[in-house]
């Protein structure tokens, strides 16, 4: 199975497995933490500024008026957001962790392929 470390949250997975986990990534990025309600519908929703109209969709048809909590998911995000060509320290400074802290969660993920290969 993989380093638990770098798995995708239940939620997250479920976005994921609507839309895929960029999508879930992102909408942790711009909410992680807070308890969202999956609108209705898509179009000209916060949802699909977040994630993009057709992610959004596919979210919506899975799981319309949901309410959700949206983990940070941390760990997995640091890796995503570097194959991203973010740097260390902008990941740290969202995620709002230590630049060591970065570097560990990379070198972990480097050991364990298959759960970057989420990512790519």
């Amino acid at each position: 199975m993989g380093d638990p470390a770098f798995r995708i949250p239940g939620t997250l997975q479920t976005i994921s497995d609507a839309a895929g986990v960029e999508a879930a990534l992102k909408l942790a990025l711009e909410c992680g933490g807070t308890r969202q309600r999956i609108p209705l519908v898509a179009e000209g929703s916060k949802l699909a500024e977040y994630v993009g109209i057709d992610a959004a969709r596919r979210i919506v048809e899975a799981l319309a008026d949901e309410r959700l909590t949206i983990p940070h998911a941390r760990k997995p995000m640091a890796i995503w957001l570097r194959k991203q060509g973010w740097s260390q320290e902008r990941v740290a400074r969202e995620l709002k962790v230590e630049r060591r802290t970065v570097q560990l969660w990379e070198k972990r993920a480097a050991l364990n392929p298959s759960q970057a290969d989420l990512f790519g």
